[in-house]
């Protein structure tokens, strides 16, 4: 036969030559096994064998004096890379997400919610299949909320299990009180990252005393970033407008104050909570400090049927959804009241929330500062600010995307 002359991606050459086939009789390998499966027959005869031609000598070509790309290197980077700023879904993958949504819709009216004047804060069923990728639509077309589920990476279901884990066994090693009940359930939850409001005259990063160091280890475990992760990057394709709002406050807010950080790296949420222990549903509740036309990131996570327990209420959409393992909701936190019910008996389940401070977004617009401080300090800026007031709920409502905008992007 004749080789042709080949040479690999990295350069190597393969050694041209030319040889003919060598000839070799068949060899009858039936054997008459007695006893033993592999025995062999002594009386097999051969014959002689026809000539083999030997390939001459000759001596492959000088390796390149370029350096080569060593093998990995770029999967290396692109690892580094996802490592530093967490997964980003290509383009290709989010005009697939667009695509595949279905909507639903509601006769929902979305600026009738209440919130409070300045909506910096808010005022004190049908079943869908928990697989989709559904936004949900007002009845002016504008998304006020996403059943955003997960990638369809098989790994990532298995990743969200680890954080699982993870949050199971530092719940357990942080002893928390039998008697953990609160305003929003009976279960032990702790928030990390930046908060703003009673009585502070700037934004600080909540200290969590004896559990600081479960808490840090949670917000270092890369199965947990990756799921605070993946929520940015949905929040972006869902609401790119909102998404941006939350990003340029932030921005805004580490350029003052440098020595605060986020959670997780590219994350638009400077707040997050571990809900702990094993059991948790929560009632039903608004959450008032958040901002009220922003969304909060839920994520589901644990062993539990979801057919049978977990679901969240959305109580003015009148939606009661599945809520599976490894999902991921948006919702208007502080405007909509919703809750959960309870896993079935048995199974486990936790959540993993993130969410925005609306008094963060307050501080950062009246020029780093509280309004007695801009009051004091700029009368005239101070006037401007409280007449903008009456119409800031509007200007919130009008950074919600519509479905066209979404699923036919420019």
């Amino acid at each position: 036969m004749i080789w042709m002359l080949r040479s690999t991606r990295s350069g190597w050459v393969f050694n041209p030559y030319t040889a003919d086939d060598p000839h070799l009789p068949a060899v009858d390998i039936r054997r008459q096994a007695v006893g033993l499966d592999n025995a062999h027959s002594l009386e097999d005869d051969l014959g002689e064998l026809d000539d083999i031609h030997i390939m001459p000598e000759c001596h492959p070509p000088a390796p390149p004096l370029t350096p080569l790309t060593v093998p990995g290197s770029k999967r290396a980077a692109e690892s580094s890379a996802t490592e530093e700023l967490g997964h980003q879904p290509s383009a290709h993958t989010m005009q697939h997400i667009r695509e595949t949504a279905s909507p639903i819709y509601t006769d929902l009216q979305t600026e009738d919610l209440s919130a409070a004047k300045g909506a910096y804060s808010a005022l004190n069923v049908k079943i869908p299949e928990p697989e989709d990728l559904r936004p949900i639509v007002d009845s002016k077309d504008r998304i006020i909320a996403v059943m955003a589920g997960q990638p369809s990476d098989p790994a990532y279901g298995s990743s969200c299990m680890e954080a699982f884990d993870e949050i199971m066994l530092e719940g357990e090693a942080a002893k928390f009180r039998k008697s953990s009940a609160h305003r929003h359930g009976c279960f032990p939850a702790v928030n990390v990252g930046i908060s703003y409001g009673k009585g502070q005259r700037v934004p600080s990063r909540l200290q969590n005393g004896v559990l600081a160091a479960i808490i840090n280890h949670l917000v270092g475990s890369k199965a947990v970033i990756r799921m605070a992760t993946y929520a940015s990057a949905s929040y972006n394709l869902w609401a790119p407008r909102l998404h941006d709002h939350y990003e340029e406050h932030l921005q805004a807010l580490y350029t003052e104050l440098p020595h605060l950080r986020s959670n997780f790296p590219r994350s638009v949420f400077p707040c997050a909570a571990f809900n702990f222990g094993g059991s948790v549903w929560t009632f039903k509740h608004h959450d008032i400090l958040n901002c009220p036309y922003g969304w909060c990131a839920i994520t589901a996570l644990g062993c539990f049927d979801h057919r049978r327990g977990g679901h969240i209420i959305l109580w003015e959409l009148k939606l009661f959804i599945q809520f599976p393992h490894a999902a991921t909701i948006f919702i208007p936190s502080a405007t909509i009241t919703h809750s959960n019910i309870p896993p079935a008996k048995g199974d486990s389940h936790i959540s993993f929330t993130q969410f925005f401070a609306g008094g963060i977004l307050r501080w950062v617009d009246n020029g780093f500062r509280t309004e007695k401080e801009m009051a004091k300090a700029d009368p005239a800026a101070y006037a401007k600010m409280v007449a903008c007031k009456a119409t800031h709920w509007e200007m919130g409502l009008g950074l919600l995307s519509r479905l066209d905008e979404i699923l036919e992007p420019a």
